[in-house]
């Protein structure tokens, strides 16, 4: 009886064992998981088991903290970031470039009027009288009465002598050449009688003068060409003096020392107090 029962106990362990390996075929121990993602701080590193429906292929669901056997869809990627705006530099500021004022324009006084030349009228010749005829007196009657002699009549020259020529007219001809001067420029002059064959014309006063190189004047030589803020040029004949600044306590006077170099066509000058 003790031996059917010891059997008995034996068969009941093999069979225990068989049921509990065959449990174990049958339902395998669920595996453990983890979030491994840094994100989900909660869940991170975090004990989970697979469910029954699959002990050994799930995953973990970081956002809801559960194992799943499907994995979830990934998250839709970021939307792409706008490309920067491009910087725009704003317009440089426009160039202001400082000119100076002009200078005022010279005031030069309006020249007096040009003599009025009124030609000397020739000399008026008068033509003599003829004498009166003289009459002899009768002789007395008993002479024979003379025959009267002709009358004699004066009779006028035929040509008259021509006037000696003016020195006006017999003087040779100079016009201003200064376009600077509008009220002469161009205008024809006698020379004087002082220097009939040889003379200038002053365009300040718009009259002919024997010599031009005085205080004021404005003749075709010496003048003004141009200057560059240090040096002033003048046009004029070499070894020549002319003034260029006159003042009642100052007066500046120029000397024509000649060309700058061969390659120059203009004169230019030496300045003596």
């Amino acid at each position: 009886m003790a031996q059917a029962m010891v059997r008995l106990g034996v068969f009941l362990v093999i069979l225990l064992m068989l049921v509990a390996a065959e449990a174990a075929t049958s339902h395998p121990k669920p595996k453990k998981v983890k979030c491994q993602d840094k994100k989900f701080y909660k869940c991170y590193h975090k004990d989970l088991y697979c469910p029954a429906s699959c002990p050994r292929t799930c995953v973990v669901d970081c956002k809801k903290c559960k194992p799943v056997c499907k994995a979830p869809p990934p998250p839709p990627p970021p939307p792409p970031l706008p490309p920067p705006a491009r910087r725009r530099h704003p317009p440089p500021p426009p160039k202001y470039y400082h000119r100076s004022p002009p200078p005022p324009p010279k005031a030069y006084p309006s020249p007096p009027p040009p003599p009025s030349v009124v030609p000397t009228p020739p000399p008026s010749t008068t033509t003599p009288l003829p004498p009166p005829i003289s009459t002899p007196s009768s002789p007395p009657p008993p002479a024979s009465t003379p025959s009267p002699p002709p009358p004699t009549t004066s009779t006028p020259p035929s040509s008259y002598p021509p006037p000696p020529p003016s020195s006006e007219t017999s003087g040779e001809k100079r016009k201003c050449k200064n376009k600077n001067y509008p009220h002469c420029y161009g205008l024809e002059h006698t020379c004087p009688s002082a220097c009939p064959e040889q003379c200038e014309v002053d365009c300040v006063t718009c009259s002919p003068v024997c010599n031009c190189n005085r205080p004021g004047a404005v003749c075709q030589d010496p003048r003004f060409i141009g200057g560059d803020g240090i040096t002033f040029y003048f046009h004029g004949k070499k070894d020549q003096d002319f003034c260029i600044v006159s003042d009642s306590n100052l007066h500046i006077n120029a000397h024509f020392i000649g060309k700058r170099n061969q390659n120059m066509k203009r004169d230019f000058t030496g300045c003596s107090l």
